[in-house]
């Protein structure tokens, strides 16, 4: 009698855990589906696979008084994953004031990153016109150099310092970025 108890225990026990085990993967594998199911829903608004390799070419919209804004991307990816970003911003105007507030804030701007390793600005100034370009090396630079200069919020960096194409091209839609497959790998 006294083996008999012992084995239904056991055996109740096994069947307890067993449960709980399987109630748990499937937890879980149902929260990893849901985040992919959204991931995959926005993925699925693009023309181009998001979590491929390849190079696009965005174009973003800017209004400013009293200037003609320019603005584009060059986007290189790999495996979803952001390698290299080339951004042009450029402002042509007739009125030199408004011209050198865009030289004085993209000088600025150069001044911050300077130092920064992998993360190239050039700002260029002719007479009614000017442009910042940045050229960021994602797959070398060290993401924690730029988050000294922008600081934690609001950073599209993963934990392990990566960035997602498709959270920057999130973050590109809210300011009206469009983006064009130019080539796939």
């Amino acid at each position: 009698m006294k083996n008999k108890l012992i084995i239904v225990i056991t055996i109740i026990i096994v069947i307890i855990l067993s449960i709980f085990i399987y109630s748990n993967k499937t937890n879980k594998l149902e929260e990893k589906q849901s985040k992919n199911i959204i991931s995959n829903k926005k993925a699925k608004d693009y023309q181009f696979d998001v979590f491929g390799s390849g190079e696009l070419h965005c174009t973003g919209n800017a209004k400013a008084s009293n200037v003609k804004v320019d603005i584009w991307y060059d986007v290189a990816y790999k495996d979803g994953y952001l390698t290299r970003l080339i951004s042009h911003q450029g402002v042509t105007s007739i009125n030199n004031s408004d011209i050198s507030e865009y030289v004085n804030a993209y000088n600025k701007l150069k001044d911050d990153y300077k130092g920064i390793k992998h993360y190239d600005i050039n700002v260029v100034t002719t007479k009614n016109s000017t442009y910042i370009e940045q050229d960021i090396n994602y797959s070398l630079v060290n993401y924690k150099d730029i988050i000294k200069v922008e600081g934690q919020d609001n950073q599209i960096f993963t934990p392990d310092g990566k960035v997602k194409l498709i959270t920057w091209l999130n973050l590109g839609e809210t300011f009206g970025t469009k983006c064009n497959l130019k080539t796939k790998i």
